[in-house]
């Protein structure tokens, strides 16, 4: 009669026991599928990163090849209008040279004139 309730009870416990174990594999199973569920979404987070980080990159580029473009772009019409004005003002420079030299010769035949 005692060996009966001894196994009964030893039964009992092992059966209490197993219930534990199980309870543990699932909890164990549980934090596993949680924390890979965790990686994942920081790998996709890291993913979503880099590829953001490509794309601020590229536009950077972009950026700053059209700002090459257009210091080069102000570039040329500096020099157009340096030329524009060089020009300009070589042109002034001749008239002014050709209205003295008329002046001169002006001034030089009246003198011619006064002495005969």
């Amino acid at each position: 009669d005692k060996t009966v309730t001894m196994v009964a009870d030893l039964e009992g416990r092992l059966a209490n026991t197993e219930d534990a174990v199980h309870a543990a594999e699932r909890a164990r199973d549980s934090a596993e599928r949680s924390a890979t569920a965790r990686v994942h979404e920081a790998e996709t987070r890291c993913q979503e990163a880099v590829a953001g980080r490509a794309l601020l990159d590229q536009e950077l580029l972009t950026r700053a090849a059209r700002a090459d473009a257009e210091a080069g772009d102000a570039k040329l019409k500096l020099q157009e209008v340096e030329d524009r004005y060089t020009s300009s003002r070589d042109d002034q420079v001749a008239v002014i040279k050709e209205e003295r030299k008329r002046r001169a010769a002006g001034e030089a035949d009246r003198d011619a004139s006064d002495l005969r």
